[in-house]
């Protein structure tokens, strides 16, 4: 799926070129507030103008601190980037984990992936096109960072080897599974939260991912078998 990404989220945070442990120091509290302060400032300004509209001097006026006081937390603003790009996969990670730990194996965990992973997007789409959308194309992710992310690939493939090993799936490459639910997952979200969808005749947003997935899952089910998607619930329900 994500293919480049190699953990979540620690449960310590990240200062400079220091890593805080809860419970640190109070100078190191303040700083790892100041820090989130700073990131949640970047995050409102890609909100509101984009990636071109972050530069380091305005940041630091949203934040209310000096440049030279803003420099000592980030170097640059490729450097807020990649804290920012690290938090959006680490989050996906956490919704991930949330989505597996409430399912069963088999089609209501693939259930389950996919509706976190649109639920992400839609929650939080300056992160989810940071991480997926190429905003600015001078703009690449540290290899530290793009590590982060490939535990995601791993629970989608785990998901996906589970589903193949039950008969829920058929026997095909899992790399290739994923690579097929990401592609659909990332293009419908993608038009989603472009407006695109709001022309799909009398289909919902929600229900035009969804029947999407059962398109994809009947296809991909073992052969001789009449599959009815992963998302029974919500189409039986507007069926």
């Amino acid at each position: 799926m994500f293919g480049i990404w190699s953990s979540c989220s620690e449960s310590s945070v990240s200062v400079g070129d220091q890593v805080v442990a809860p419970g640190g120091t109070r100078r190191e509290r303040m700083r790892a507030l100041m820090r989130e302060d700073i990131l949640a400032a970047a995050r409102k300004i890609l909100q509101e103008s984009g990636v071109k509209g972050l530069a380091m001097r305005p940041l630091g006026r949203a934040v209310g601190v000096t440049a030279p006081t803003l420099y000592d937390y980030f170097t640059s603003k490729d450097a807020v980037l990649n804290a920012l790009y690290v938090e959006g996969t680490d989050r996906l990670c956490d919704a991930f984990d949330a989505a597996i730990a409430a399912s069963r194996p088999g089609v209501d965990r693939l259930t389950a992936i996919g509706r976190a992973y649109r639920r992400f997007a839609l929650d939080n789409p300056d992160l989810y096109f940071l991480i997926f959308g190429r905003v600015d194309a001078s703009y690449r992710p540290g290899d530290e960072e793009k590590a982060r992310g490939h535990a995601v690939h791993e629970k989608l493939e785990t998901v996906v080897r589970e589903a193949i090993e039950m008969g829920a799936l058929r026997a095909e490459d899992p790399d290739l599974i994923c690579n097929a639910m990401w592609a659909l997952a990332h293009g419908q979200i993608t038009l989603e939260i472009s407006g695109f969808v709001d022309d799909c005749g009398p289909w919902q947003a929600e229900q035009v991912y969804e029947k999407s997935w059962e398109f994809l899952y009947s296809g991909l089910a073992p052969i001789g078998v009449r599959a009815e998607g992963p998302f029974p619930s919500v189409l039986a329900a507007d069926g």
